[in-house]
Protein backbone atom coordinates (compact mmCIF):
# COMPACT_ATOMS: atom_id res chain seq x y z
CA UNK A 1 0.00 0.00 0.00
CA UNK A 2 2.80 2.42 0.94
CA UNK A 3 4.62 1.60 -2.33
CA UNK A 4 1.47 2.31 -4.34
CA UNK A 5 0.93 5.62 -2.59
CA UNK A 6 4.57 6.70 -2.94
CA UNK A 7 4.59 5.96 -6.66
CA UNK A 8 1.24 7.68 -7.18
CA UNK A 9 1.95 10.75 -5.08
CA UNK A 10 5.19 11.90 -6.74
CA UNK A 11 5.19 15.65 -7.24
CA UNK A 12 5.58 16.72 -10.88
CA UNK A 13 8.14 19.39 -9.98
CA UNK A 14 10.08 20.89 -7.09
CA UNK A 15 7.40 23.58 -6.58
CA UNK A 16 4.90 21.00 -5.35
CA UNK A 17 3.05 22.26 -2.22
CA UNK A 18 1.49 20.49 0.74
CA UNK A 19 -1.94 21.32 -0.66
CA UNK A 20 -1.01 19.56 -3.90
CA UNK A 21 -0.06 16.47 -1.94
CA UNK A 22 -3.29 16.51 0.11
CA UNK A 23 -5.36 16.82 -3.03
CA UNK A 24 -3.45 13.98 -4.64
CA UNK A 25 -4.05 11.81 -1.55
CA UNK A 26 -7.79 12.53 -1.70
CA UNK A 27 -7.95 11.55 -5.35
CA UNK A 28 -5.82 8.46 -4.79
CA UNK A 29 -8.04 7.26 -1.94
CA UNK A 30 -11.10 7.88 -4.08
CA UNK A 31 -9.66 5.53 -6.72
CA UNK A 32 -9.92 2.66 -4.28
CA UNK A 33 -13.71 2.96 -4.05
CA UNK A 34 -14.81 4.87 -7.17
CA UNK A 35 -14.60 3.56 -10.76
CA UNK A 36 -11.90 5.35 -12.70
CA UNK A 37 -12.76 7.98 -15.21
CA UNK A 38 -14.53 11.32 -14.92
CA UNK A 39 -16.11 11.53 -11.47
CA UNK A 40 -18.22 14.50 -10.44
CA UNK A 41 -17.35 14.68 -6.77
CA UNK A 42 -15.80 17.56 -4.91
CA UNK A 43 -13.19 17.15 -2.21
CA UNK A 44 -15.56 18.27 0.63
CA UNK A 45 -17.81 15.29 -0.13
CA UNK A 46 -14.90 12.86 0.02
CA UNK A 47 -13.74 14.45 3.26
CA UNK A 48 -17.20 14.20 4.83
CA UNK A 49 -17.58 10.55 3.82
CA UNK A 50 -14.15 9.69 5.15
CA UNK A 51 -14.96 11.44 8.43
CA UNK A 52 -18.23 9.55 8.75
CA UNK A 53 -16.47 6.24 8.21
CA UNK A 54 -13.92 7.10 10.88
CA UNK A 55 -16.54 8.20 13.41
CA UNK A 56 -18.66 5.10 12.82
CA UNK A 57 -15.62 2.92 13.45
CA UNK A 58 -14.80 4.73 16.68
CA UNK A 59 -18.45 4.62 17.79
CA UNK A 60 -18.63 0.86 17.25
CA UNK A 61 -15.65 0.40 19.57
CA UNK A 62 -16.74 2.88 22.22
CA UNK A 63 -18.07 1.70 25.56
CA UNK A 64 -19.83 3.84 28.13
CA UNK A 65 -17.60 4.94 31.00
CA UNK A 66 -20.37 5.81 33.45
CA UNK A 67 -22.92 3.10 32.84
CA UNK A 68 -23.52 0.67 35.67
CA UNK A 69 -24.62 -2.91 35.34
CA UNK A 70 -28.14 -3.40 36.61
CA UNK A 71 -28.40 -4.85 40.08
CA UNK A 72 -24.75 -4.35 41.06
CA UNK A 73 -25.30 -1.57 43.63
CA UNK A 74 -25.33 -2.81 47.23
CA UNK A 75 -27.72 -1.22 49.77
CA UNK A 76 -26.17 1.16 52.28
CA UNK A 77 -27.23 2.31 55.74
CA UNK A 78 -27.03 6.05 56.47
CA UNK A 79 -27.06 7.37 60.04
CA UNK A 80 -28.90 10.46 61.26
CA UNK A 81 -28.40 11.69 64.82
CA UNK A 82 -29.50 14.71 66.82
CA UNK A 83 -27.51 17.78 67.85
CA UNK A 84 -29.59 20.13 70.00
CA UNK A 85 -32.65 20.82 67.87
CA UNK A 86 -31.11 19.77 64.58
CA UNK A 87 -30.86 16.50 62.69
CA UNK A 88 -27.28 15.66 61.72
CA UNK A 89 -27.12 15.46 58.77
CA UNK A 90 -30.50 16.94 58.01
CA UNK A 91 -30.43 16.38 54.24
CA UNK A 92 -29.41 13.14 52.56
CA UNK A 93 -29.05 11.83 49.00
CA UNK A 94 -29.30 8.05 48.91
CA UNK A 95 -29.93 5.19 46.51
CA UNK A 96 -33.11 3.20 46.15
CA UNK A 97 -32.98 0.30 48.60
CA UNK A 98 -30.82 2.16 51.13
CA UNK A 99 -31.77 2.45 54.80
CA UNK A 100 -31.70 5.55 56.99
CA UNK A 101 -31.02 4.84 60.65
CA UNK A 102 -32.29 7.53 63.03
CA UNK A 103 -30.81 7.15 66.49
CA UNK A 104 -29.96 9.16 69.56
CA UNK A 105 -29.49 8.29 73.20
CA UNK A 106 -30.05 10.16 76.46
CA UNK A 107 -30.53 13.55 74.84
CA UNK A 108 -31.48 16.56 76.95
CA UNK A 109 -34.73 16.93 75.02
CA UNK A 110 -37.18 14.38 73.71
CA UNK A 111 -37.34 14.04 69.92
CA UNK A 112 -39.02 11.90 67.34
CA UNK A 113 -38.94 11.65 63.54
CA UNK A 114 -42.00 11.68 61.32
CA UNK A 115 -42.60 12.02 57.61
CA UNK A 116 -44.12 15.32 56.50
CA UNK A 117 -45.77 16.34 53.25
CA UNK A 118 -43.42 19.17 52.28
CA UNK A 119 -40.43 21.24 53.34
CA UNK A 120 -42.78 23.86 54.81
CA UNK A 121 -44.95 21.48 56.79
CA UNK A 122 -44.61 21.29 60.57
CA UNK A 123 -46.89 18.28 60.98
CA UNK A 124 -46.81 14.53 60.47
CA UNK A 125 -48.57 13.72 57.20
CA UNK A 126 -50.59 10.95 58.87
CA UNK A 127 -49.64 8.28 56.33
CA UNK A 128 -45.87 7.98 56.19
CA UNK A 129 -43.30 6.62 58.60
CA UNK A 130 -43.03 7.77 62.21
CA UNK A 131 -40.79 6.69 65.08
CA UNK A 132 -43.51 7.14 67.67
CA UNK A 133 -43.82 9.61 70.49
CA UNK A 134 -40.89 11.89 71.24
CA UNK A 135 -38.22 10.29 73.39
CA UNK A 136 -34.70 10.95 74.61
CA UNK A 137 -33.60 7.60 73.18
CA UNK A 138 -34.63 6.51 69.69
CA UNK A 139 -33.55 3.71 67.35
CA UNK A 140 -35.57 3.84 64.16
CA UNK A 141 -34.88 2.51 60.65
CA UNK A 142 -36.54 3.43 57.37
CA UNK A 143 -35.76 1.60 54.11
CA UNK A 144 -36.55 3.55 50.93
CA UNK A 145 -37.77 1.40 48.05
CA UNK A 146 -39.17 4.25 45.95
CA UNK A 147 -37.39 7.13 44.27
CA UNK A 148 -38.32 10.70 45.08
CA UNK A 149 -37.86 13.35 47.76
CA UNK A 150 -39.11 12.65 51.27
CA UNK A 151 -39.43 15.25 54.02
CA UNK A 152 -39.34 14.65 57.75
CA UNK A 153 -39.62 16.58 61.01
CA UNK A 154 -39.25 16.31 64.75
CA UNK A 155 -42.85 16.96 65.80
CA UNK A 156 -42.12 18.84 69.05
CA UNK A 157 -39.50 21.07 67.39
CA UNK A 158 -40.62 21.38 63.76
CA UNK A 159 -41.61 25.02 64.24
CA UNK A 160 -38.05 25.68 65.44
CA UNK A 161 -36.70 24.33 62.15
CA UNK A 162 -35.90 20.74 63.16
CA UNK A 163 -36.53 19.25 59.74
CA UNK A 164 -34.79 17.38 56.96
CA UNK A 165 -35.14 15.81 53.53
CA UNK A 166 -34.08 12.58 51.87
CA UNK A 167 -33.61 12.38 48.10
CA UNK A 168 -33.76 8.83 46.75
CA UNK A 169 -32.27 7.95 43.36
CA UNK A 170 -32.29 4.75 41.31
CA UNK A 171 -28.63 3.80 40.68
CA UNK A 172 -29.57 1.27 38.02
CA UNK A 173 -31.50 3.75 35.88
CA UNK A 174 -29.19 4.82 33.06
CA UNK A 175 -30.03 6.75 29.91
CA UNK A 176 -29.92 5.05 26.52
CA UNK A 177 -26.88 7.18 25.65
CA UNK A 178 -25.00 5.74 28.63
CA UNK A 179 -26.13 2.14 28.23
CA UNK A 180 -25.66 1.86 24.45
CA UNK A 181 -22.09 2.05 23.10
CA UNK A 182 -21.47 4.76 20.56
CA UNK A 183 -24.75 6.65 20.98
CA UNK A 184 -22.92 9.74 22.18
CA UNK A 185 -21.26 9.95 18.76
CA UNK A 186 -24.56 10.20 16.85
CA UNK A 187 -24.78 14.04 16.92
CA UNK A 188 -21.26 14.29 15.49
CA UNK A 189 -21.99 11.70 12.81
CA UNK A 190 -25.24 13.44 11.88
CA UNK A 191 -23.38 16.74 11.53
CA UNK A 192 -20.80 15.16 9.25
CA UNK A 193 -23.51 13.57 7.10
CA UNK A 194 -25.29 16.92 6.85
CA UNK A 195 -22.04 18.52 5.72
CA UNK A 196 -21.75 15.91 2.99
CA UNK A 197 -25.31 16.56 1.81
CA UNK A 198 -24.78 20.32 1.71
CA UNK A 199 -21.56 19.88 -0.22
CA UNK A 200 -23.27 17.59 -2.71
CA UNK A 201 -25.82 20.33 -3.51
CA UNK A 202 -23.12 22.90 -4.27
CA UNK A 203 -21.97 23.57 -7.86
CA UNK A 204 -19.42 20.94 -8.73
CA UNK A 205 -16.74 20.54 -11.31
CA UNK A 206 -15.61 17.18 -12.67
CA UNK A 207 -12.35 15.80 -11.35
CA UNK A 208 -10.29 13.94 -13.84
CA UNK A 209 -8.77 10.79 -12.34
CA UNK A 210 -6.08 9.51 -14.64
CA UNK A 211 -5.86 5.81 -15.39
CA UNK A 212 -2.11 5.57 -14.85
CA UNK A 213 -0.81 3.50 -11.94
Amino acid sequence: MSHCLSSTLRCPDENCTAEDVREKITITLAQRVIPRGDVKMKKPILTALALCALLLTVASLATPATAQEEGTTQPTTHEVTVTGTEFTPSDLSINKGDTVYFHWSDTNMAHNVAQSSSADSNEYDGQGWRSGEASTTVDFNVTFDNVGTFFYICEPHAAAGMKGSIKVFDPDAVTSAESTPGFTFLPVIATALAAGIVASRAPIAPIKIDNEG
